[in-house]
């Protein structure tokens, strides 16, 4: 079930809530977990036995560290090798793909290991599904800390509902996704269907692509952020307007948010991080994200899309720490350059194949001839530079009169829309 399905805005959502507002606060937690499991049994129930088994397993290993301490690194090790043995297989080797397993497998070694250094106490097997299966943030996230999120529940806070917030999110993520990631999408698949035959062509179809993934991803999250406020839990912010960066570092720090600081807290942090030199600093930092391209996908374009990313991390790094660092380039040269870093990168994301990302790049830098007509009419390109003005935060504070405006043309847009699935939803 998608957010922005009819099913989903008009009979999941609102039955839903209003079950979920009117029931005795004893069995709302339950009701909670109910709706989380009917929403993603919706169309396809073949995968919950694996999911329910999957949370019975990760809450008696979470009951087995407090029983018996000194096999509780075992048991660790055990439970997370387990994990993401089985995200492993289904990725890579099943011909099938649980949905929202990636964003679960996340959840399910945050809950452990926050159960292992101490960060959560005793956790009832309710409190432990509902993180697992919480369906605002099942299916693509935003990623949020067992203790952040479990720590919530049940609290006198989460009574405290602020709806004008909640709303406005939800608004603001569905505005995102249906009018702007949706109207975006056919000329990025137009582009990328073939080999571009022109560099104006090849980078028309970067920078279509470069806005619709951010508009699609940040919709998704900023829907879950809203939902999730209704139902009393506060979950990550996912983006800060990632495409104003000065660097790789700083992208990394407003794209994802939620992914980076998992990556850093679980994975960086415990290798290390920068505490043993700068070899490994640089080693820590390659491994950090061959480990977020591999998660992302199977393709060797997701490989390379992490080895990107990571490699411009270190050099950046290295200056930092090299005689050059007093150096201070104005701020339009390092914006341009972390742009042209992130869309090349974005290349490789959304090329099909290795060979056709290479060949894809090399016309970006091929003869420029003028577009034609009917890959750019006036509408689009109206959508194009609303959509650069966007992502640069030009419109940061928007009147409230407008919310309901979007909210309209959203349903507008949504009977006509043939891109409804989001992009992070099948990692």
């Amino acid at each position: 079930m998608l957010f922005t399905s009819p099913t989903f805005l008009f009979l999941f959502f609102p039955l839903g809530y209003i079950l979920y507002s009117l029931a005795p606060s004893k069995i709302r937690l339950l009701l909670l977990l109910a709706l989380s499991v009917f929403f993603y049994t919706w169309g396809d129930w073949q995968f919950l036995p694996l999911l329910l088994t999957s949370i019975l397993f990760n809450f008696t290993i979470g009951k087995l560290f407090f029983l018996n301490p000194k096999l509780r690194l075992p048991l660790l090790i055990f439970a997370l090798t387990l994990n993401l043995g089985l995200l492993a297989f289904y990725k890579y080797i099943s011909p099938v793909f649980p949905l929202g397993l990636s964003f679960y497998t996340f959840h399910t070694i945050s809950y452990l290991i926050d159960l292992y250094i101490g960060d959560l106490k005793k956790v009832s097997l309710l409190n432990t599904g509902i993180y697992l299966l919480f369906f605002p943030h099942l299916v693509s996230g935003p990623l949020t800390r067992a203790k952040d999120f479990i720590t919530q529940l049940g609290s006198a806070k989460s009574s405290l509902v602020n709806y004008s917030l909640a709303l406005t999110h939800i608004i603001t993520g569905l505005s995102q996704k249906l009018l702007l990631a949706n109207q975006l999408a056919p000329l990025a698949n137009q582009v990328f269907s073939s080999l571009p035959s022109s560099g104006s062509t090849a980078w028309l179809g970067v920078l279509a692509y470069t806005l619709q993934i951010y508009f699609d991803f940040a919709g998704y999250s900023s829907i879950a952020l809203g939902i999730a406020l209704l139902f009393g839990v506060n979950i990550t912010q996912n983006f800060n307007y990632p495409y104003v960066s000065r660097s790789i570092g700083e992208f990394w720090e407003r794209w994802h948010i939620s992914l980076t600081g998992f990556l850093r807290q679980y994975l960086y942090f415990p290798l290390g991080g920068s505490r043993k030199g700068y070899l490994r600093t640089y080693l820590n930092i390659l491994l950090v994200f061959t480990f977020s391209g591999l998660w992302h996908g199977t393709g060797w374009t997701f490989l390379v899309w992490g080895l990107w990313h990571g490699t411009f991390m270190i050099i950046e790094r290295m200056i930092a720490q090299s005689k050059f660092s007093s150096l201070k380039l104005p701020s339009p040269i390092l914006h341009v350059y972390s742009l042209f870093v992130i869309m090349l990168s974005w290349v490789f994301f959304r090329s099909p194949n290795l060979p056709f990302a290479l060949e894809y790049i090399k016309s970006l830098f091929s003869s420029f001839t003028p577009l034609p007509l009917t890959l750019l009419p006036p509408a689009t390109i109206f959508l194009v530079l609303l959509s650069i003005l966007l992502t640069l935060g030009c419109f940061k504070k928007t009147p409230k009169f407008v919310y309901p405006i979007l909210f309209i043309l959203s349903l507008v847009a949504l009977g006509g829309s043939t891109f409804n699935s989001f992009i992070y939803a099948r990692f």
